[in-house]
C-alpha cells in the first residue's frame, strides 16, 4: 500500500450550499445587490425565476463558421482575434461607426456597429490582452469583403470558457449591466444549489406515456444541453408541460362554471311593470304581446 503525507492526499471540492427556489437572487454566488437589482427589470427575483429564465436560441460553439466560408444572407457564429479597431465619424457626431477586424485564423470578417464609440476602447483592450471574440450575426457583402452589422458578441477568455466555448452555448434575454458570460455564471450557480429542489407538476404515469424528461432534467439540459438531442428533448418536455397545464386550468375554470349557483331573487310587482310597460309603447298590446 502506498505512504505519503497527508498534504499529498487529494481533498474532494466542498459541496455547493443547498439554497431555496424562493431565495432572493441578491444571495446567490455571482449576483450581489446590484445584480438583483438588474435582473428585477427582467422579472426574476428568486432562484426559481433565474432557472426558468429559458435562452432565446443555442449557438453550436463546437463548430464555428469559418470566416473564409461565410456567404452574404448567412445568419453565421465566428471566432477570432481582434486585430484592429476604427471608428469613424462620417456625418459628424451625429453617426458614428465603429469597425473592428476580426482575424480568424489568416481570413479576416469585418464587424460594424453604429452609435457605439465607446466599443472602441473596450474592443482595443481585448485586442491589447490576446483574448478573443465570438460573434453572431448576418453576414452582408461589403465591397470586395465581407461583414457583420451590429453583431451579438462577447469576449472569451486565453483558454476559452467552459460555459461559452466548445459547446451548444445559451444565448438570454438581457438587461442593462448583465452580459451573456455572467448571465451563464448566475444560471449556473443557481443549477448548482437549486435544480434538484424543481418538484415535478406531471403526473408519473402522464411523463411514462410520453415519454417524457422529468422536470429538474429538462431544466439543466435547457439551460445547457450536451447535445442537440437532449435540447430537443427539453424543449418538448417544457412545451408539453405548458400545454398540459393550461389544459387543466381551462378544464377547472369550466368546471367552476358548470356549477348550479343560486341567483339573487327579486321581488317585481308585476301590474305596476305591466302599466309602465303599456304607457312606453304608443300602441295597444295585442294578447300574445301582454303574455309575452
Amino acid at each position: 500500500m502506498p505512504t505519503g503525507s497527508a498534504d499529498s492526499i487529494p481533498v474532494p471540492n466542498p459541496p455547493q450550499p443547498r439554497g431555496r427556489l424562493d431565495d432572493s437572487l441578491q444571495y446567490l454566488k455571482g449576483v450581489g445587490p446590484q445584480g438583483a437589482q438588474a435582473l428585477a427589470k427582467l422579472g426574476l427575483n428568486t432562484v426559481g425565476d433565474l432557472l426558468h429564465h429559458y435562452p432565446r436560441r443555442w449557438e453550436d460553439r463546437t463548430r464555428f463558421a469559418r470566416a473564409a466560408d461565410v456567404r452574404p444572407g448567412d445568419w453565421s457564429t465566428v471566432s477570432g482575434a481582434v486585430i484592429a479597431v476604427t471608428t469613424k465619424y462620417p456625418k459628424g457626431p451625429r453617426l458614428a461607426i465603429t469597425e473592428a477586424l476580426l482575424d480568424d485564423d489568416g481570413d479576416a470578417i469585418r464587424l460594424v456597429w453604429f452609435n457605439q464609440p465607446y466599443l472602441e476602447k473596450t474592443l482595443k483592450a481585448i485586442s491589447l490582452g490576446g483574448k478573443r471574440v465570438v460573434a453572431y450575426g448576418q453576414v452582408r457583402r461589403s465591397g470586395w469583403s465581407v461583414e457583420i452589422q451590429s453583431p451579438e458578441w462577447e469576449e472569451l477568455g486565453q483558454d476559452g470558457d467552459a460555459l461559452s466555448a466548445n459547446r451548444i452555448v445559451p444565448i438570454y434575454p438581457l438587461t442593462e449591466g448583465i452580459r451573456q458570460g455572467r448571465m451563464r455564471r448566475m444560471i449556473d450557480s443557481a443549477l448548482r444549489t437549486c435544480a434538484d429542489l424543481i418538484e415535478e407538476p406531471l403526473p408519473a404515469a402522464i411523463l411514462a406515456r410520453h415519454g417524457l424528461a422529468g422536470a429538474s432534467r429538462a431544466i439543466r439540459d435547457i439551460q445547457f444541453p450536451d447535445s442537440d438531442d437532449a435540447l430537443k428533448a427539453a424543449r418538448r418536455r417544457i412545451v408539453f408541460e405548458e400545454f398540459f397545464l393550461l389544459q387543466v386550468l381551462l378544464a377547472l375554470r369550466r368546471r367552476a362554471n358548470s356549477v348550479d349557483a343560486r341567483g339573487i331573487p327579486f321581488n317585481v310587482d308585476l301590474s305596476r311593470l305591466f302599466s309602465e310597460l303599456a304607457e312606453i309603447v304608443p300602441f295597444t298590446l295585442t294578447g300574445a304581446q301582454q303574455r309575452a
